[in-house]
């Protein structure tokens, strides 16, 4: 049977961060004269955004590692059209089969801590400096968790018992303290993150046929864990931050850097990316890092004022263990008021605040302000789901004051109350 081979992406389909899959279509016609096709995965998975995918079925320049994604898909398509030259008669269900044994014969073998380092470096090419770093914490952690676990251990089961190895570690909404535990407590979005980290691996797993058992999918990973707070600040706060004197100067960098992210919006590690460069006019311009997406902020006097303190390279706010720096500056400030973290149990709001409270409290502000939710979302690239953009977002008291105004003209008159 004539087949054709074609290297595709699905752009309608794009992952969290933008990218969809890359695939080896192989197109042919059934006895029935209808056309009908696989698509198998290329370079072992490998992604890119539909921007960064052109007409001659490559990845573009600007796409990182381009060269390297190239090479591996189109030795992924030369297999493939090699494999129809040597068996002209081979059906659509022989090619898979075909690929897929191949596939797990020579990754099957392999123990999941090999088959994690080789995942990773498979996505040093199509992710972010920041996300790679975490997919090798996540990575270490399996490694120091379980050295000798296989492929075949990944269940519903060892998610559960990987998540139990973390509470033995420490899972604590407070800052770490050093020198008290043979590893810090960490926090429970850092767990969260990890293992999705680790799902995200055996997703890769999975399509690869060489995850037999599912039911790891099913382990919901934010259900087991404390609630970590991502509070919003108020005029006020921020304000008491802003005025704050007798800081170190890494404190007040970490200062400058998340009253620059109130401003604007921009994650951390985009927010201490900016330079002059980044400036035109009225209008701030960057290609985030998480999303690869290209944004123009209007350029608050807030944030200007803040560019100019420092030469407009805020590269220089650069400063390890930001948030602990952040933490102290709050304290400092008087950011102590009682937050209820768990029925019964407080915590000052100092000890809450982190990088990302200066995202969300820039979402707040801008709802108060009259800024649509959706002209919001988009500012800060944030994710399409509803769901997920809720947890940055929550009514003023003054807002709800306003839209529930309304509905005192319904009810009853307070003054006709029987006694």
């Amino acid at each position: 049977m004539a087949a054709s081979v074609r290297l595709m992406i699905i752009p309608s389909q794009p992952n969290r961060a933008g990218l969809c899959s890359i695939y080896v279509e192989v197109s042919m016609r059934d006895a029935n004269n209808r056309q009908q096709f696989i698509r198998l995965p290329a370079a072992d998975g490998g992604k890119v955004a539909p921007a960064h995918w052109l007409p001659s079925q490559t990845a573009s320049p600007s796409h990182k590692g381009h060269t390297a994604l190239n090479e591996s898909i189109a030795r992924k398509k030369a297999d493939v059209m090699a494999y129809l030259q040597q068996h002209p008669t081979a059906t659509l269900k022989q090619v898979k089969e075909h690929f897929t044994t191949k596939d797990t014969t020579n990754r099957h073998s392999e123990s999941l801590i090999e088959a994690f380092a080789e995942f990773i470096q498979r996505k040093a090419s199509e992710v972010t400096a920041g996300t790679l770093a975490t997919y090798t914490l996540a990575y270490n952690d399996l490694k120091e968790f379980r050295p000798q676990a296989s492929t075949r251990d990944i269940s519903k089961r060892f998610f559960a018992e990987f998540y139990s190895w973390y509470k033995s570690i420490g899972i604590t909404s407070d800052l770490p303290t050093k020198g008290k535990r043979k590893r810090e407590p960490l926090s429970p979005e850092t767990v969260k993150t990890r293992l999705k980290k680790l799902r995200a691996f055996c997703n890769d797993l999975y399509d690869s046929n060489l995850i037999e058992d599912a039911t790891y999918k099913r382990f919901k990973i934010g259900a087991h864990l404390p609630k970590g707070y991502i509070l919003s600040l108020t005029p006020e706060h921020l304000q008491a931050l802003q005025v704050q004197e007798g800081l170190t100067p890494e404190q007040e960098k970490a200062r400058d850097l998340f009253l620059f992210q109130a401003a604007t919006g921009l994650r951390l590690e985009d927010a201490r990316s900016i330079t002059a460069a980044n400036i035109q006019g009225e209008f701030l311009h960057i290609t985030t890092g998480k999303t690869g997406t290209r944004l123009t902020l209007p350029l608050l006097p807030q944030a200007r004022r803040i560019l100019e303190k420092w030469g407009y390279d805020l590269r220089r706010l650069k400063v390890a263990h930001n948030n602990q720096k952040l933490k102290r500056v709050a304290e400092l400030a008087g950011l102590n008021t009682l937050i209820e973290v768990a029925k019964g149990e407080y915590k000052p709001l100092y000890k809450l605040i982190g990088s990302h409270t200066a995202r969300k409290s820039f979402v707040n502000l801008a709802a108060s302000a009259g800024v649509p939710l959706d002209t919001i979302r988009k500012a800060i690239t944030h994710s399409t789901s509803a769901k997920s953009f809720a947890s940055y977002y929550d009514l003023s008291d003054q807002i709800k004051q306003q839209e529930f105004a309304p509905l005192a003209e319904l009810l009853p008159s307070p003054l006709k109350i029987a006694k």
